[in-house]
């Protein structure tokens, strides 16, 4: 029998979860064992899951869970240095060098335990199979619109919006309120804009009827910095770095500013030695969604939050639920080489090398 155990994400304001309680009965009926971690922040309530039949047990209570289990996750494991000798299924941001996977490798490694990292699960095309592109993309101009009417409204106030919206029609209803009292539209540029993301950007600016200039390899690849970002009001990175580039902004640029009101990096790969953002150091938050950027003339907010997605939980968790699902079901045959399971094990065991290999 596989056992899935859905962890109690750690990160703060995070409520989206990667098993829904509609999939978590199919599964049910597949013959698998689900247990759920008691969470009073997840989008869908502990009653939802234990009514379709799942096991509730304690928030945090994984590292007892039997060996064979596969740890079911979102964001990162909660900071901590015990080996780690379970399957695990989450995205774990370490495979470019980001702060942190050296440690997390060494987890791995003296636990003897599997990452299964959903960043990495593709096909045999080696496309990604889930992902929650589109809704960090929908979210992040969700939060720009948002501040462009605290803007407006000339607001010296710090921009708090709320935490989450429950479902995407309420925010809908209250943007088109808001936008009624701010006929100003945004000038608006999306960098990567046929991918996942910068569609979820579109998506939710085409229902404003805003409009937006968008780049993706055609305009930057080769190229860069872009004085040309600085004739608009917002930009949009969604743009993932995968190999050496030149930035899009850089602080010499940003001196020259005079228009450029909002920069949204859904990427958030500010890490990265090869950042196509080199101009901030630390993430924000849903709390506290902007920093705000100076050395030129005209001040710059930045919003670089690495869950947008969970501005609308209830969406985002569906249709990633809906998405990973059928992947699920594979997980009773996962070492056939033909499953995307297998192909992300290899993945993991070939940067676990590198990892030991970069050590010596």
């Amino acid at each position: 029998m596989t056992h899935l155990w859905l962890r109690y994400e750690s990160k703060n304001l995070e409520k989206r979860t990667p098993l829904t309680p509609e999939h978590a009965a199919k599964l049910l009926e597949e013959g698998f064992s689900i247990t759920v971690e008691e969470s009073p922040d997840r989008i869908f309530s502990d009653d939802e899951y234990k009514r379709v039949g799942c096991h509730l047990s304690k928030k945090n209570s994984w590292p007892t869970a039997p060996l064979d289990a596969f740890i079911l996750g979102i964001k990162e494991l909660a900071i901590d240095s015990f080996p780690l000798e379970h399957n695990h299924v989450y995205f774990a941001h370490i495979y470019k060098g980001q702060e942190g996977a050296d440690q997390l490798f060494q987890r791995f490694q003296k636990g003897g335990g599997v990452l299964y990292d959903l960043e990495y699960l593709v096909d045999s095309s080696q496309e990604r199979i889930v992902s929650f592109g589109y809704w960090s993309g929908f979210a992040g101009a969700a939060l720009s619109l948002l501040y462009w009417c605290h803007k407006q409204a000339a607001n010296e106030n710090a921009f708090h919006p709320p935490l989450f919206y429950g479902n995407e029609e309420s925010f809908l209803d209250e943007m088109r309120e808001l936008a009624s009292q701010n006929r100003v539209k945004p000038s608006v540029l999306i960098i990567g804009a046929k991918g996942r993301c910068g569609r979820g950007v579109a998506s939710l600016l085409e229902k404003f009827e805003i409009e937006a200039v968008k780049w993706d390899k055609e305009e930057t690849q080769g190229h860069g910095p872009f004085r040309e970002i600085l004739n608009y009001d917002i930009l949009f990175n969604c743009v993932n770095v995968n190999k050496k580039a030149e930035p899009f902004l850089t602080w010499d640029l940003i001196k020259e500013n005079s228009k450029l009101s909002l920069i949204v990096d859904i990427s958030c790969e500010n890490t990265l030695i090869h950042n196509s953002l080199p101009i901030y150091e630390y993430l924000t938050s849903f709390a506290n969604p902007c920093h705000r950027i100076t050395g030129g003339d005209h001040p710059i907010d930045l919003i670089a939050i690495d869950h947008l997605p969970s501005f609308f939980p209830n969406e985002s968790s569906s249709s990633f639920s809906d998405q990973l699902f059928p992947y699920l079901k594979q997980l009773k045959e996962k070492n056939n080489n033909g499953t995307p399971w297998k192909r992300a094990e290899t993945i993991f065991r070939e940067k676990s090398i590198q990892s030991i290999g970069q050590e010596m």
